[in-house]
């Protein structure tokens, strides 16, 4: 099974419409590892990793956030395998 890592940034109505805890949950339902966390310039980060196929559908889903979210754009970079287990909420 091909692993893969990604970095995103999300831009858009994201922050203070439970982006973070969603991102979680879907996280968790794929069985990706990582983090997402709010940053001061109101877009949010998200490090994932996990088989490619649940990373993408991680991806494909962050594209539409959730329901109360209007996501702009979802930079995605190429990231390095680091072995991450569960996914976290950065503060």
């Amino acid at each position: 099974m091909q692993e893969k890592s990604v970095q995103l940034t999300v831009s858009g109505n994201v922050v203070g419409v439970n982006f973070r805890n969603w991102a979680k949950r879907q996280a968790d339902r794929l069985g990706v590892g990582g983090w997402v966390r709010n940053n001061v310039d109101r877009t949010i980060s998200i490090e994932v990793e996990g088989s490619s196929d649940a990373v993408d559908e991680f991806i494909e889903l962050v594209k539409r956030g959730p329901e109360q979210a209007t996501v702009e754009d979802v930079d995605v970079r190429d990231g390095e395998l680091r072995g991450l287990a569960g996914f976290s909420i950065e503060y």
